[in-house]
């Protein structure tokens, strides 16, 4: 987390777990990536507006420079933080080739 005077929300891009493959010319595979947003509690509506918006900017994805890309699953939830924080997280599996 940042330090208390840096101000919520804040997003943080977490755990990056990448299973490749490669045939004779193609490297292909999956990534499982978890995304981190914070904000003050009274926010709520605040938060959950952001993690739509980042959902629906995940979902959108089709390529990069290099690959084509699928979403292939999306979870998330909201906790409370024992430091009076929300704490949404985005987990979203996405397989490229």
């Amino acid at each position: 987390l940042p330090a208390e005077d840096f101000g919520y929300p804040f997003v943080f891009i977490g755990e990056n777990f990448l299973q490749t493959e490669r045939n004779k010319s193609v490297l292909y595979g999956r990534v499982q990536q978890t995304v981190h947003v914070y904000h003050d509690r009274k926010k709520r509506r605040e938060l959950t507006g952001m993690m739509l918006n980042l959902e629906m900017e995940i979902r959108q994805l089709r390529q990069t420079d290099n690959f084509y890309i699928t979403v292939k699953d999306f979870n998330s939830q909201t906790l409370i933080e024992d430091n009076g924080l929300l704490h949404g997280i985005l987990e979203f599996d996405i397989q490229f080739h």
